[in-house]
């Protein structure tokens, strides 16, 4: 979960999909980035942290 700095709750809005001809194992080890918005105060943070 992540936490905005005005003490409202970050939530996911988007999320990278994985590169294509990955195979599963390739998935488990990737790293996506995803998009999270503060349903406080509107604010957006890209390229966060996802899996």
């Amino acid at each position: 979960m992540f936490q905005c700095d005005c003490g409202g709750v970050m939530l996911v809005k988007e999320i990278e999909n994985y590169p294509v001809g990955l195979s599963a194992s390739e998935k488990l080890e990737y790293e996506r980035k995803c998009t999270v918005e503060c349903i406080e105060c509107s604010k957006t943070l890209s390229g966060q942290k996802y899996d």
